[in-house]
């Protein structure tokens, strides 16, 4: 029996090319400057731009609805439960018939916020890098913060638990713990995943050289080997064999079948880097079913050419396409120029 986190209506069979995942990112505000963060750099937000409104975002959410969207992923940046319009945006996403997935550092999960994302059936992926108190607090630049996450996860996992159902012998849940392998908590791995029991979803991903990871990569990664074991090291543990929404044939399905938007409305590979704000569109300019088929056919280029790559933002080759995108990028303004 497998474990699956309930984030769409559709977790098996060939779904190439379908638009499934919305991923949001809200104006930056966390109460942690993780070592690891993509957002971040030397322990400050690298955002400078302006932000879309909160009727833009319900306007994008039912757009995504009558596209054929299934779940609307809030991945941040930073905490987005410090965001003052989360729960309007979550009763939104609820309110038109889709699935909420909110992504948290944990430590804002309060019994009334657990209440509010439990009716609002929001599937909560928690991000938990360490179980030892000591290197959580280097991991997160916080302190004395591990008690009151773990304590917060024990009791969205006592209300949860009345949400987890069997169906076709799987067993869904809909709460994720989501590690980022680091030579620091590689050998944590397994107590993680146990600490997941199996009401849980456990899910780890090697750390990638952007935001914040690449000033402190050096105590991140201990050396080439240590990084390269992260991948084999994702690939046991996670229960998916990879990143949260891998797809049956190996791919990310938030890359393979969603596209994420920056807190100013540019169009993005992926919520975790900004490399491809402002060379995809952007709200003001272009459909989100426009940006989603042109991000996809870029991509599956690359896909066709170098195989099954299951984080393209991870992979060597993720620099050549940030290239072409940038070479396409100029190439349309020098047309427009002319």
């Amino acid at each position: 029996m497998f474990k699956l986190l309930k984030i769409n209506k559709a977790s098996k069979g060939d779904n190439t090319g379908h638009f499934l995942y919305l991923m949001i990112n809200l104006s930056y505000d966390c109460n942690f400057h993780c070592e690891k963060c993509f957002h971040i750099e030397n322990n400050y937000p690298n955002e400078l731009e302006a932000n879309i409104d909160i009727f833009r975002i319900k306007e994008l959410i039912n757009e995504a609805k009558k596209i054929g969207v299934h779940s609307i992923v809030i991945a941040g940046k930073g905490e987005p439960a410090l965001n003052e319009n989360i729960k309007e945006i979550v009763s939104e996403i609820h309110n038109i018939g889709l699935i909420p997935i909110v992504y948290t550092n944990g430590s804002t999960l309060s019994p009334t916020l657990i209440d509010f994302y439990f009716n609002h059936n929001v599937s909560i992926v928690i991000a938990l890098d360490s179980l030892n108190e000591q290197i959580y607090d280097i991991h997160t630049h916080t302190k004395a913060m591990l008690p009151i996450v773990l304590n917060n996860i024990e009791n969205v996992r006592k209300k949860y638990i009345e949400k987890i159902i069997e169906l076709n012998g799987n067993r869904v849940v809909q709460l994720a713990i989501n590690t980022t392998i680091s030579s620091i908590n590689k050998l944590e791995l397994e107590k993680i995943r146990q600490f997941c029991k199996d009401d849980i979803l456990f899910v780890c991903n090697p750390i990638a050289r952007f935001g914040n990871a690449t000033n402190n990569w050096n105590d991140l990664v201990t050396n080439e080997q240590d990084y390269q074991l992260f991948y084999k090291l994702s690939q046991k543990y996670s229960e998916t064999g990879g990143p949260l929404t891998i797809t049956e044939d190996g791919y990310c399905g938030y890359s393979r079948n969603g596209i994420a938007i920056s807190p100013s409305g540019d169009y993005m590979t992926c919520a975790y880097t900004s490399k491809t704000n402002g060379l995809l569109g952007n709200i003001k300019n272009t459909s989100l079913k426009d940006a989603f088929e042109l991000k996809h056919k870029y991509e599956n280029e690359y896909y066709n050419k170098y195989g099954k790559i299951p984080c393209l933002i991870r992979h060597d080759i993720f620099d050549k396409y940030i290239e072409k995108l940038n070479n396409m990028f100029d190439e349309v303004n020098l047309n427009n120029f002319h």
